[in-house]
């Protein structure tokens, strides 16, 4: 069955091209001097040397023309003939010669076969001819959607409707969008067609919207004709344009990325600048960042906003000069420290714990003083001790220790006990100690006071202090 239907149609085109071919056309004007408001008469014309009857339309597109659709009936190895009426419009202006465009299409295939010009003179009581005005059609090709950034192609076709060849004549294009306004001269010879190719490059910075462009055909100062287009300007984004110059001197790194908008409106775009975890730590940027991390890495990640061609400086500054600085001060505390220290170091200690009736009743307090410095002595040393009221410290020493130089009571400070010691040589060591003994059996926890030792080093006079010791009953 399609098979078929594929040969009929093979056979329709045939016998359509056929006809098309055994058709000939021809025009006799019966009265083509008219005044306004009178119709124009044409004899047509068809000889055939088809096989079979066929149906002509005849119709016409120039509105300005009142043009019957009509059918005429063509017979087969003949010449027929039909009569058509031409009415101009009221918009038809006399003291022209018009050509009136006459169409004649296959009334089954609706394949067109012919086209006719019928000229007529609509005359002018009070104008001459040859100063009539010209009568052209103008249809313009122009995309509706325009991308700034790309180049624009309008086409402006242009047909003759007089029998005259019109020159001096100029095809204005006007528009809020300058790169549109153009003048061009224009010439078409008699019912002749032409193409004017308009190509724009407009500013890629062109302000989205809708913009009217305006086409003229101007003759002897006057338009004549005038139409109308609407173009659009989209709105585009490419990303931002990015230039970078870096510069850095001592552990600090200054990079300068110069951002440019080529949108034509204000856009905000994200900006992802790579680094890592520790760096991102010591860097700052003149646009408000924030780190993240991905999948693809560590990035500090920012939102600028630019508007139109504007251009804009982010710096981003990674500096590791603060580990410099703590660095240097961690070194001059040390070395604050290794100068101002003391090189006698005392510890205080007790032992010997007796006890009574479930208190402490007596213990031995040793004193251990130590000279750190292992090149110079320390000489003229004091050492202070101090026994709480509660208890006094016996009289007896035991051998091998040092004996105190003085000992006294004190009001609120209990006995002072103060050994003087002429020298303590580099590294040397030195213990003293003395047992101590309670008035009353000293329940719970008793603690005994710090000792202090004081000494001359490069004519200061320096302190230092033992630990605090206690024991618990």
């Amino acid at each position: 069955m399609k098979k078929y239907i594929i040969l009929l149609a093979m056979l329709l085109i045939s016998v359509a091209a056929v006809s098309a071919a055994d058709l000939e056309f021809g025009i006799e004007t019966i009265k083509g001097d008219v005044e306004s408001g009178e119709s124009a008469q044409f004899l047509i014309k068809i000889n055939s040397t088809a096989s079979e009857a066929k149906e002509v339309r005849l119709y016409s597109l120039d509105v300005e023309w009142d043009v019957p659709t009509e059918i005429i009936k063509v017979y087969p190895g003949s010449e027929n003939t039909h009569k058509v009426v031409i009415t101009p419009s009221k918009y038809v202006e006399p003291g022209k010669i018009y050509g009136v465009k006459l169409n004649f299409k296959d009334d089954d295939t609706d394949e067109l076969l012919a086209e006719k010009i019928a000229e007529v003179n609509v005359k002018s009581s009070d104008k001459a001819v040859s100063n009539y005005r010209p009568s052209v059609r103008m249809e313009i090709e122009m995309p509706t959607n325009i991308n700034p950034k790309e180049g624009v192609t309008v086409r402006v076709r242009l047909e003759n409707q007089n029998l005259l060849n019109l020159s001096d004549m100029t095809l204005k294009v006007s528009s809020d969008i300058g790169q549109f306004n153009v003048e061009q001269p224009v010439e078409l010879v008699s019912l002749g067609k032409k193409v004017v190719e308009l190509n724009y490059n407009l500013d890629p910075l062109q302000e989205p919207g809708d913009y009217s462009v305006v086409f003229e055909l101007i003759r002897d100062g006057e338009a004549f004709e005038r139409e109308s287009k609407t173009a659009t300007i989209s709105s585009v984004s490419p990303g931002f344009a990015a230039e970078e110059v870096e510069s850095g001197f001592l552990f600090k790194t200054v990079v300068t990325q110069t951002y440019t908008s080529s949108s034509n409106v204000e856009d905000t775009q994200t900006i992802q600048i790579p680094t890592n975890a520790i760096k991102s730590l010591f860097t700052s940027t003149s646009v408000d960042s924030e780190s993240i991390t991905t999948e693809e890495g560590t990035f500090l990640v920012m939102d600028l906003t630019l508007k139109p061609g504007e251009t804009k400086d982010v710096t981003i500054t990674t500096s590791y000069r603060i580990l410099i600085y703590l660095l240097i001060a961690a070194l001059l505390i040390v070395g604050i420290y290794l100068r101002y220290r003391s090189p006698l170091k005392m510890r205080k200690g007790v032992s010997d714990v007796n006890s009574r009736e479930g208190g402490v009743s007596e213990l031995k307090v040793t004193l251990e003083i130590s000279n750190t410095d292992l090149k110079k002595p320390i000489k003229k040393v004091t050492v202070t001790d101090y026994i709480p009221n509660i208890a006094n410290v016996q009289k007896e020493f035991g051998e091998g220790t040092l004996r105190p130089t003085r000992v006294f009571k004190h009001r609120s400070k209990g006995t002072v006990l103060k050994w003087e010691i002429d020298e303590i040589a580099p590294g040397e060591d030195r213990l003293i100690s003395y047992t101590m003994k309670s008035k009353l059996s000293i329940v719970g926890d008793f603690k005994v006071p710090r000792a202090k030792v004081m000494f001359k080093k490069k004519g200061r006079e320096l302190t230092a202090y033992s630990n605090q010791v206690g024991v618990s009953s």
